[in-house]
C-alpha cells in the first residue's frame, strides 16, 4: 500500500518536471518565433524603407532626364534660331537685297485669293473710280529692265570743249594729177572725253584807296569781301568742296589733308575741322527754317540710324549715339542725340499736328509720348511688315508667301497710282476701292494664326510685329498724301550709313551736331533736285550779307525754284 502511493508520488514528480521542461522548452520556441518575427518585421522595414529611397531616387532620376530634355530641346531650338540667323546675315552679306519676289517663289493662287475678296463687296463698290486707272485681274508682266549700253554716253554740249585740227600730212594735201592744192571740203569729229585736275587759285581782293591829291583829306578804300567765317582764308566754293567731300562723297577729313597736300597747300587737320564747325554754324538759321517748315508741313516721316560719338575726356572711349530724321514738306532734317529716349524726338516734334509715321522697332517708344497727342495721327510701315515676312518664307513658305502675295498686291495699286499721276483725292478713291478689301484679307489671314505659332520663329515674330501694327497700317487707306510705307526717310540716312564706314565715329557730340546740320543741307538739295555743291556754294557765299528775315529764300526748294525762274 505504502509502496503503491510512493510509486503514485514519483510518477507525479516526474511528470511535473517533465511539463515544466516541455513549458520551458515552448517557451523557448515562442522567445525565438517572436524573435524571428521582430526580425522579418525589421527586415520588411528596411525593406519598405529602401523601397521609398528608390522611388525617390527614380522620381529624382526621372525629373534630372526632364530636366535634360527640356535643356536639349532649348538647345536645338537655340541653335536652330542661330543657324536661321546665320542664314539670313550670309543672305544679307552675298545674296540680293531687294525684296522683289519671282512668281515662282509664291506657293498659292493670290490673285484668286484677292480677287474672291473684292468680289465679295457691294456691287456699288465694284465700280471703278472714274479718276482711278482700271485694275487688270491678271498681274502686269514684269518689266525688264534695260541693260544699259556699255562705254561713254552721249556727251552734254555743256561740257567746255578744245578743238584740236589735224591736217592731212604735207605730200597728201596737192593733187596727184594737176599738183593744185586740195581745198577743205568738211571734216570728221571724234570727241575724247578729257578730265583737268582740280587745282586751287588764289583771289587777291584788291582794296582801291583813293584821296584827294589838292587837300590830301577824305580817303576812301573799297569794300572788304563778306567772309563765311571770321579771319578765314577759305573761299565759298573751298568750303563747299571740303563740305561736300565729307557728308556728300564720304570722304574723311584726313583724306582730303593727303588730298590738299598733292595739290601743294599744307592744312593742319584742326584747321578742316576749324571750317566745318564755322560753316555749320553760320547756315544753323537755315536748317532752322527747315526744320519748322518740316514740323508745319502736318505729315512727318521719322526714323533714326546709331553713330559712335567720341566721350569727352576719355581717350579711345566711345558711345553710342543716334542721328534722327525728319522728312516732310519736300526736305529732310536731322537730329544728334546720345541716347534713343524719347525727348529727342519729343522735343523736335512738340508743334507737329498731323500724320507722324514710323516704324515698330525698337526705338518706337520714343514716339509712343509723341503719338498719345490727340492733334497726331500715327501711321505703319508696309516695307518693315514685308521685310519680317520676306525673311521668314525660307522657314515657313506656305505662311509668308501668303502674306507677301497680298502685301505685293498692295504695291501694285500704288505704282498704279503712281503711273497715272494721281492726286491725293483721287489716290484715296483707288485705295478704297481696291487696297481695304486686300488689307483686310491681311489682317484676317495674321488673326487666323493661333498660340500655336512660336512667337520666337520668323513667321511669328512677323505675324506678332504685323498685329502689332494693324490700327497704324490702315493710316494710309484713309489719307492719300500719306505713303504706303517709310522708304523715303530710310534712303535719306543711307547718305549716314555709308559715311560711318569711313569716317567711323563723331570725335564730340557736338560734331555729331554738326553732322546733321549739313546732311540737312545736303540731303535736302538732293531731294529738291539740285546740285549740292552749287547750292552750298552760292548759300555760304550769300548768307553773311542776308538778313533773318530772308533766310527762307536760301532754302533748297526755294533755292531751285529761284533757279528755275
Amino acid at each position: 500500500m505504502k509502496r503503491n502511493s510512493a510509486s503514485r508520488a514519483h510518477a507525479s514528480a516526474q511528470t511535473v518536471v517533465a511539463v515544466d521542461d516541455h513549458q520551458c522548452v515552448n517557451e523557448g520556441r515562442i522567445a525565438l518565433l517572436e524573435e524571428e518575427v521582430r526580425s522579418l518585421r525589421r527586415a520588411d522595414t528596411a525593406r519598405d524603407v529602401t523601397l521609398v529611397e528608390r522611388d525617390a531616387q527614380i522620381e529624382a532620376q526621372d525629373a534630372q532626364v526632364q530636366e535634360l530634355v527640356s535643356t536639349l530641346d532649348t538647345v536645338v531650338a537655340e541653335l536652330d534660331q542661330a543657324r536661321a540667323d546665320l542664314i539670313r546675315v550670309l543672305r544679307r552679306a552675298f545674296s540680293r537685297r531687294s525684296e522683289k519676289l519671282d512668281p515662282s517663289q509664291l506657293e498659292l493662287s493670290f490673285g484668286d485669293l484677292a480677287d474672291a475678296v473684292i468680289a465679295a463687296q457691294p456691287a456699288q463698290e465694284q465700280e471703278p473710280a472714274t479718276t482711278a486707272p482700271d485694275d487688270e485681274e491678271e498681274p502686269p508682266p514684269a518689266r525688264r529692265r534695260r541693260k544699259k549700253p556699255g562705254g561713254v554716253r552721249m556727251l552734254s554740249p555743256d561740257l567746255p570743249r578744245e578743238r584740236r585740227e589735224v591736217l592731212p600730212p604735207e605730200e597728201e594735201r596737192r593733187c596727184g594729177c594737176c599738183g593744185e592744192e586740195k581745198t577743205r571740203i568738211g571734216e570728221e569729229i571724234a570727241e575724247e572725253l578729257d578730265y583737268v585736275p582740280a587745282h586751287l587759285r588764289v583771289i587777291e581782293h584788291v582794296r582801291i584807296k583813293m584821296a584827294c591829291r589838292g587837300c590830301e583829306a577824305g580817303v576812301v578804300i573799297g569794300d572788304g569781301p563778306l567772309r563765311p567765317i571770321p579771319r578765314c582764308k577759305a573761299s565759298a566754293a573751298l568750303l563747299a568742296h571740303v563740305l561736300i567731300s565729307k557728308f556728300a562723297d564720304h570722304l574723311p577729313l584726313y583724306r582730303q589733308e593727303a588730298m590738299l597736300a598733292r595739290a601743294g597747300i599744307s592744312l593742319a587737320r584742326q584747321t578742316l575741322c576749324d571750317w566745318v564747325a564755322g560753316v555749320a554754324e553760320l547756315v544753323d538759321p537755315l536748317v532752322q527754317v527747315i526744320v519748322k517748315e518740316i514740323v508745319v508741313s502736318g505729315y512727318v516721316r521719322a526714323d533714326e540710324t546709331p553713330i559712335r560719338i567720341l566721350r569727352t575726356g576719355k581717350k579711345g572711349k566711345s558711345h553710342q549715339g543716334y542721328l534722327w530724321a525728319y522728312l516732310g514738306g519736300g526736305a529732310v532734317a536731322f537730329q544728334a542725340t546720345m541716347t534713343r529716349a524719347r525727348a529727342g524726338p519729343s522735343a523736335f516734334l512738340e508743334k507737329l499736328s498731323g500724320i507722324l509715321q514710323v516704324d515698330g522697332y525698337a526705338g518706337c517708344a520714343g514716339y509712343d509720348e509723341i503719338s498719345a497727342d490727340d492733334e497726331i495721327t500715327r501711321a505703319a510701315c508696309m516695307a518693315h511688315v514685308r521685310r519680317g515676312f520676306h525673311e521668314a518664307l525660307p522657314h515657313a513658305p506656305a505662311g509668308a508667301s501668303l502674306a507677301l502675295g497680298l502685301i505685293q498686291r498692295l504695291y501694285r495699286i500704288e505704282f498704279q497710282a503712281r503711273e497715272a499721276g494721281l492726286d491725293a483725292t483721287a489716290t484715296l478713291a483707288l485705295r478704297q476701292q481696291k487696297s481695304v478689301p486686300v488689307m483686310a484679307h491681311l489682317h484676317a489671314s495674321c488673326s487666323n494664326y493661333g498660340s500655336a505659332l512660336y512667337r520666337s520663329s520668323f513667321l511669328g515674330k512677323a505675324v506678332s510685329y504685323t498685329r502689332g501694327q494693324c490700327e497704324y497700317l490702315t493710316v494710309f487707306l484713309k489719307h492719300g498724301h500719306v505713303g504706303i510705307d517709310n522708304n523715303p526717310v530710310e534712303n535719306s540716312i543711307r547718305g549716314i550709313a555709308v559715311g560711318r564706314k569711313n569716317w567711323i565715329f563723331a570725335g564730340s557730340f557736338a560734331g555729331a551736331q554738326r553732322a546733321a546740320t549739313m546732311y540737312a543741307l545736303v540731303e535736302s538739295a538732293k531731294m529738291a533736285g539740285v546740285n549740292p555743291l552749287a547750292y552750298l556754294t552760292d548759300v555760304i557765299a550769300r548768307l553773311p550779307g542776308t538778313p533773318v528775315s530772308r533766310v527762307a529764300e536760301l532754302t533748297p526748294r526755294a533755292w531751285a525754284a529761284a533757279q528755275a525762274d
